[in-house]
């Protein structure tokens, strides 16, 4: 997962040591060989582990709610997952950064997903309820959950569910297969992979999470790394009442000097 964090600041500039202790930030550098010089590139030392961060503009945006803040910097966090060379993407990217991918990266990606397919599917220790009427599979793990209670989510949930279900609606299970070979049904339930939306696992587990629970406006907000989940997935999936909540939360999270913000980057890789 990529994750962009927007830095909001009434201060001119980032802080930038000459140390290599966790959070430092390395201006225009490689991990472990600071420059001085300026520059969009960084890196940033989290639990021992180099972090490459994209400053993505320089150009002064106000902040929505506060008059006297600016957006200072947005930085964008590559996890281990991630290919280093590769554009920066995250919230904010748009189509055509998105589709800007190596093809090192695709081979890789086509090896890791035909290894997911190799993989035992098993349930998920919380999102599987008795009574659902739909098994979800991301990655090798499946989640019964409810059609109805997806399909109002976004509309591209309720495409996925349609399609699937609709091979049920005038034929028989056992012919539906016969035309459909990748066609299974678990339980009474058909199932349905998310795999091709792009979702990570960990990022639906956490969306479906705050779908159920509701997580209350009135209760203390999940931590920034559940967040950052959240808005990934309902990003990807366009579940746009829980990705503007994701936001607002967000902003609410980030202090307003990007100091105290260093304390947080590390809860997002954890």
């Amino acid at each position: 997962m990529i994750v962009a964090l927007q830095a909001w600041s009434d201060s001119p500039e980032l802080p930038a040591t000459d140390r290599g202790t966790s959070g430092d930030i390395w201006s225009s550098g490689t991990p472990g060989k600071p420059s001085n010089s300026s520059g969009l590139q960084h890196w940033i030392k989290i639990s021992g582990s180099w972090v490459k961060i994209e400053l993505d503009s320089d150009e002064r945006v106000h902040h929505p709610f506060l008059p006297n803040v600016y957006l200072l910097e947005r930085f964008w966090l590559y996890d281990s997952d991630v290919d280093r060379e590769a554009e920066p993407l995250g919230i904010e990217a748009s189509t055509s950064a998105s589709a800007a991918t190596s093809d090192r990266s695709l081979k890789r990606t086509r090896t890791e997903d035909e290894r997911a397919d190799k993989r035992p599917t098993k349930r998920h220790r919380n999102l599987w309820y008795e009574d659902g009427n739909v098994v979800v599979q991301v990655e090798n793990t499946r989640f019964r959950l409810f059609r109805s209670k997806l399909a109002k989510q976004s509309p591209i949930l309720k495409r996925l569910l349609d399609e699937r279900f609709s091979l049920l609606r005038d034929e028989e299970e056992a012919d539906v297969k016969s035309f459909n070979p990748g066609f299974e049904i678990v339980e009474n339930c058909p199932v349905i992979s998310f795999d091709s939306t792009g979702v990570r696992l960990k990022d639906f587990e956490e969306l479906m999470t705050a779908i159920e629970d509701g997580y209350p406006s009135h209760l203390e907000p999940p931590l920034f790394s559940s967040l950052a989940r959240i808005l990934e997935a309902s990003r990807i999936l366009q579940v746009e009442r829980r990705e503007q909540w994701a936001r607002n939360a967000i902003n609410r999270f980030i202090p307003l000097t990007s100091i105290p913000l260093l304390l947080h980057i590390s809860q997002i890789l954890s």
